[in-house]
């Protein structure tokens, strides 16, 4: 197992099972997941208002699944974006 730790780390995505043998891994998730915390407890983050965001989201939702735009997108630009899903919309 730990003859082949740089394969281990550089797989993409990550073997997170076979990340569990090394000891320090669950320290280190620990660490990374309060350091999270941290930031969001101390930084100034906004707050943004979740009905807002879902009415927009619906919006532009229509908007990516009318005709006129659908002409105007390549298949690579679906997958750019993250709007996979409306491409067989």
């Amino acid at each position: 197992m730990f003859d082949n730790v740089d394969a281990i780390l550089n797989q993409n995505p990550i073997d997170r099972e076979k990340l569990s043998y090394f000891s320090n891994y669950h320290a280190y998730c620990h660490w990374t997941d309060l350091m999270k915390l941290a930031y969001l407890a101390t930084c100034d983050v906004p707050n943004y208002d979740v009905q807002a965001n879902n009415a927009l989201r619906e919006v532009i939702t229509n908007i990516l699944k009318s005709d006129a735009l659908r002409s105007l997108l390549s298949d690579d630009d679906y997958e750019r974006y993250g709007i996979q899903s409306l491409k067989s919309a």
